[in-house]
């Protein structure tokens, strides 16, 4: 018995359809009414009966899995620009300060100018922004030590364990099994992991703080989802949860390591900005938005294992 996904078919403006799909909450016009949650009305089904159009849950599930894929490969494509700044300048725990930064930056200025009804989280899911802050935080100074230490494609190999253990954990707390396709998702994250790192390869050697590091990697991305997966059962939209959890993630950042130690010298080079800029977008405020939005409809596990 696999999972089934959780939302019904959604009634809304064909012209709507698109972009609340690929980026829910940012997506919705901002000329469409919201409720008292500030979540607004394309949350919720029934908010939506009458309306002309509706996309069906199938159709949202294939989405959300598209969105899933495309996370992916954003993270994969700033992994590379990630490793172009630590090659010139910009150390992995200050590349994984400013990606958060400059996300918060601009993911506040968008709300505040068009969304500010997603400003605002609903009532008792501070202690959860809070964590999926500090996990956020966790997960890209763990991945940036990983493919500074190791080669990318064995560090984010690495760190795509991670479905594993969302599986194990989900399995523990509901005493039920994910299902057999979750699982074999799951098995073949692994073994992908496995073959790409050698780890079964005699005399097949690794830096151990970067595996060590790749592997808190995969803890904290699957405690970020799960974190994120809570929070879409409590009424909070993606970009909410975003933009809270960035800003306690900058503000963690700033404490362990201040900005007026930051090497700004490095920025002076254009490539080199324009990489930071670039992990800051494309690799965390896309990709972020994306997989957090996935999991609105898909179980946490299942969009890890994707």
């Amino acid at each position: 018995m696999g999972y089934e996904f959780r939302e019904a078919a959604v009634q809304k403006p064909p012209n709507q359809d698109m972009a609340d799909i690929l980026l829910p909450g940012i997506g919705a016009s901002a000329s469409g009414k919201t409720g008292r949650s500030g979540q607004g009305e394309a949350d919720d089904p029934a908010a939506g009966a009458g309306r002309v159009g509706s996309v069906p849950a199938v159709t949202r599930s294939a989405f959300s899995l598209a969105r899933v894929c495309g996370a992916a490969a954003c993270w994969g494509l700033a992994a590379i620009m990630a490793k172009y700044g630590f090659e010139r300048g910009v150390p992995p725990v200050r590349m994984a300060e400013a990606r958060v930064a400059i996300a918060l930056v601009v993911l506040a200025g968008v709300l505040a100018a068009r969304r500010r009804d997603l400003i605002r989280p609903p009532r008792g899911t501070w202690p959860l922004l809070a964590g999926i802050g500090a996990s956020i935080a966790a997960v890209n100074a763990s991945y940036y030590v990983a493919i500074d230490r190791l080669p990318v494609g064995v560090a984010i190999s690495l760190q795509y364990t991670g479905p594993v253990m969302v599986l194990a954990w989900t399995a523990l707390l509901t005493r039920r099994s994910p299902g057999r396709t979750a699982w074999v998702a799951a098995a073949i994250a692994l073994a992908g992991a496995v073959l790409v790192s050698r780890a079964l390869e005699s005399g097949a050697g690794g830096d151990p703080l970067g595996i060590a590091a790749a592997l808190a990697a995969a803890v904290t991305f699957g405690t970020t989802l799960l974190l994120a997966e809570a929070l879409a059962r409590r009424g909070a939209g993606p970009a909410t949860v975003l933009l809270w959890g960035f800003t306690a993630a900058t503000a963690i950042w700033s404490v362990v390591v201040p900005w007026w130690s930051f090497p700004w010298q490095a920025l002076a080079r254009p490539g080199v900005a324009a990489a930071v800029v670039g992990v800051g977008i494309v690799g965390t405020l896309v990709p972020f938005l994306l997989e957090v939005g996935a999991v609105k409809v898909l179980p946490a596990a299942l969009a890890a294992s994707t």
